[in-house]
């Protein structure tokens, strides 16, 4: 009669069909260039890991300001550049993460500052250099280059800058001025800090 009961197979197929099914996976080899190309990639990634986060991340801080309209937006970070040994350092806040993803309206400033952290600015008023810009086209406000737009540092903690937009006027390219105003919450990028 027919047996109907299918007998195991031998201990070593197992093995045999595992290594079968993994051989097209297992490379046949690199040379020294292509291990260079591929750790070049890999220390690539590793170094863009923490901006990637931050991309991926949801958009921190605030920009409140009164020009020609109110103006709202929902993230800015801050930044602090430092030059070396020498006190003066470099403040940037801008509204968006990267000039390739300005979303608009947006807000740029910076300000050459004699400190060497965040909170050493604290308490202080400090001349920015300030650009906003509504759309795509060329209406972007800024100050001329002798009437700097005055701000001061309320607080930096817990991962934010404060600032108050306290005096400064603001022109377009079609020669109209207006004064600014307002507040400026930014997240702090502590890759600088």
């Amino acid at each position: 009669m027919f047996n109907s009961r299918v007998p195991s197979p031998p201990e070593w197929i197992r093995p045999l069909c595992w290594l079968c099914a993994m051989l097209p996976l297992i490379p046949t080899g690199c040379s020294k260039e292509q291990v260079d190309e591929l750790t070049s990639k890999v220390k690539e990634q590793v170094t863009r890991a923490p901006e990637v986060v931050r991309e991926a991340l949801p958009a921190t801080g605030k920009v409140s300001l009164t020009l020609d309209r109110s103006l709202e937006i929902s993230s800015a970070e801050a930044e602090l550049f430092q030059s070396g040994a020498a006190k003066s350092s470099l403040l940037q806040i801008r509204s968006y993460g990267k000039s390739d993803r300005e979303t608009l309206p947006s807000v740029f400033l910076h300000a050459p500052v004699d400190a060497k952290t965040l909170n050493d600015m604290v308490g202080k008023v400090i001349e920015a250099q300030m650009f906003v810009r509504y759309d795509k086209g060329l209406d972007i406000w800024t100050n001329r280059d002798n009437e700097a737009v005055k701000l001061t540092i309320q607080s930096s903690s817990d991962g934010e800058l404060v600032c108050q937009v306290i005096n400064g006027v603001l022109v377009n390219p079609n020669g109209d001025s207006k004064p600014v105003s307002g507040e400026i919450r930014a997240r702090i990028n502590a890759q600088r800090q």
